[in-house]
């Protein structure tokens, strides 16, 4: 029995500028065994996700963030934690080309993110696939973390690197 089967309560990130985000989801993830750890910079998300890897079962990480784009943070969890199920979260106007469990759009509608949700923790993790970034970027973002052991140098190495418009803003 895996992770994503047992019973009890695991954590679930949210990395969103957002609080009515946090507000809306929590309920439900509550209801599919998550309590909601909420980060509002992917700075905090990498922080919190490098001190207690294990205790992330599941990542939704809204594209707009304020400080490293989204569609970095979600390459650099697909890089260092390919395991881990996450969901982007994007405006309407947004094209996302990302490798994820699930993507949904803002404003979120109730019966999209339960159908959704059911879905990505069903679906085995995909393969990693960083079509936003050259294989020098990639190398440099692995050489970074394995020299510094953060997965926020290793993601300033990959947001260097990040091909706009090819999974979000940049």
């Amino acid at each position: 029995m895996d992770r994503w089967d047992r019973a009890g309560t695991q954590l679930a990130l949210l990395a969103d500028d957002d609080r009515e985000t946090a507000r809306f989801a929590r309920p439900w993830l509550l209801s599919h065994g998550f309590e909601l750890v909420h980060a509002r910079a992917a700075v905090a998300a990498l922080e919190l996700l490098q001190r207690m890897p294990e205790s992330f079962g599941l990542v939704l990480v809204s594209l707009d963030l304020p400080d490293i784009p989204g569609a970095v943070l979600i390459e650099t969890l697909r890089l260092f934690r390919p395991e881990l199920r996450v969901i982007c979260l994007t405006t309407p106007d947004q094209e996302v080309e990302l490798d994820v469990a699930a993507c949904l759009s803002k404003p979120i509608n109730r019966m999209e993110f339960n159908s959704q949700l059911s879905q990505a923790l069903g679906r085995t993790p995909a393969p990693v696939l960083l079509a936003n970034f050259d294989e020098d970027t990639i190398a440099r973002a692995r050489t970074r973390y394995a020299v510094s052991g953060s997965l926020i140098e290793a993601a300033r190495e990959l947001s260097r690197g990040f091909v706009s418009g090819a999974g979000g803003s940049g």
